[in-house]
């Protein structure tokens, strides 16, 4: 993880910063060699959500496998000051835009709605929510009702469910 002050390249120019947070955990579409993917690991909103080791450890690997800048803190006291060094590394007159997809879960939401007005956001479509029209933000905690809702739009089988050929219904058959 890095801190803030020590991790500002003077020599390269990103051409867009790239927020990510648990529900986009990957390069976006359009992204392009010199962006930038930064990650804020906020403490407090890990907490907020519950989450064991176990997910905030995958959440690390994921971030470290994209190559994304982590950083240790809370939306409204980060990005003023990183953007302010940004801009001053770029030699732009002009605050860079924070390039976020868009969140389902309402903590998620309320997280990310804690980032000053001052910071220019643009919030994206999120191709990750595009087979989700039926599922509660609620519920996104839980794998399986994940998957389940997934199944179903993609056709297949549901977790824990199978098309006839499990064990269990093999041994009732012969006993």
């Amino acid at each position: 993880m890095s801190s803030l002050s020590s991790n500002v390249n003077l020599n390269q120019t990103p051409a867009r910063l790239f927020w990510l947070h648990d529900e986009a955990l990957a390069k976006p579409d359009d992204y392009r060699a010199g962006d930038k993917l930064v990650y804020l690991w906020d403490a407090n909103y890990f907490a907020q959500q519950a989450w064991s080791l176990k997910r905030r450890v995958f959440i690390y690997e994921c971030l470290v496998a994209l190559k994304a800048e982590i950083y240790v803190g809370q939306p409204a006291e980060f990005w003023p000051v990183f953007l302010a060094q940004q801009a001053q590394s770029l030699g732009q007159g002009s605050e860079p835009i924070v390039y976020v997809a868009a969140a389902l879960d309402p903590v998620l939401q309320a997280w990310l709605a804690t980032c000053p007005s001052e910071v220019k956001l643009e919030v994206t479509s999120n191709p990750s929510h595009f087979l989700l029209p039926d599922l509660q933000p609620t519920r996104l905690k839980r794998f399986s009702h994940f998957w389940s809702a997934q199944a179903k739009a993609l056709g297949v089988p549901a977790f824990g469910r199978s098309n006839g050929s499990s064990k269990h219904k093999r041994l009732r058959k012969h006993q």
